[in-house]
């Protein structure tokens, strides 16, 4: 390893623990105490003191250490494992810093597939903290199909952690579609897996507590595990991730406000 980034990671590792030390872990109870206090024991982002955590943190530059790259810290995924072990010490660890599942993995798709408009639209608010995410990954029972310029998700996807948290705005879901959900109807091709945007305010979007996950309460983030019931969920085509016809740039469905982020755009 180059000496200069090796002497570079021990620092951003010493600052990690210097951090958790100093504010994070004096802060557990404290969390634990105001997460009490919600009425939805499954909003683990509302504390006020994840907040101050994580202005904090960036401030120190410990955020979004995950994600390689201009748009995180630009760290290998080995080099990040020492990071994500230090913090995950801690319960509210990986969330202080913007590193908590299953945003990391929603990001990670949305930066390495998300063309440069799904990117402005639903990473760039992530990688704020502005809202969080879910991501529902079970391909198998879940369809999409083409109509015109939208796109109808139905399905049942089991298992999602994190998607009771009302502050889960969007869901990234996999499914499997035909192939003229991208290209048209004239396209001859077996069905794949592709992952489509789907936003909790959506027309037939349930969100279920999991049945085997009943008289178990995770407090620890992200808490929550639930089955997302999507019921002929209608959203824009350019709702697919890595769409080819929204490479263009021209934003189309951005400003149409059906992305579910329009109140985090008038108060955020």
């Amino acid at each position: 390893m180059n000496p200069m980034l090796d002497d570079a990671l021990r620092r951003m590792r010493d600052a990690l623990a210097g951090f958790l030390d100093r504010a994070v872990r004096p802060a557990e109870a404290v969390y634990r105490q105001q997460l009490a206090l919600q009425d939805d024991p499954w909003h683990w982002t509302a504390p006020a003191v994840l907040g101050d955590l994580r202005e904090q943190a960036q401030e120190l530059g410990l955020w979004n250490l995950f994600l390689p790259g201009d748009q995180g810290a630009g760290l290998t995924a080995q080099e990040y494992v020492p990071l994500a072990t230090l913090a995950a010490q801690s319960p509210i660890g990986p969330v202080a810093i913007n590193c908590a599942a299953p945003d990391t993995g929603v990001m990670n798709l949305l930066a390495e597939q998300g063309t440069a408009s799904q990117q402005r639209r639903w990473l760039q608010p992530l990688l704020a903290a502005r809202v969080r995410s879910a991501l529902a990954a079970a391909p198998a029972g879940t369809s999409i199909v083409r109509d015109g310029d939208e796109c109808v998700v139905s399905g049942l996807q089991p298992g999602v952690p994190g998607a009771l948290n009302p502050d889960a705005r969007i869901f990234l879901v996999a499914a499997e579609a035909e192939p003229e959900v991208e290209a048209g109807p004239e396209v001859s091709a077996p069905r794949r897996r592709r992952h489509v945007v789907v936003p909790r305010s959506a027309a037939g979007v349930t969100v279920r507590r999991s049945t085997w996950a009943e008289g178990a309460r995770d407090d620890r983030p992200p808490g929550g595990v639930a089955t997302l019931v999507l019921d002929e969920v209608r959203v824009p085509v350019t709702n697919l991730l890595g769409f080819a016809g929204d490479r263009a740039g021209d934003g189309g469905s951005e400003a149409r406000g059906d992305l579910g982020l329009d109140q985090e755009r008038r108060t955020g």
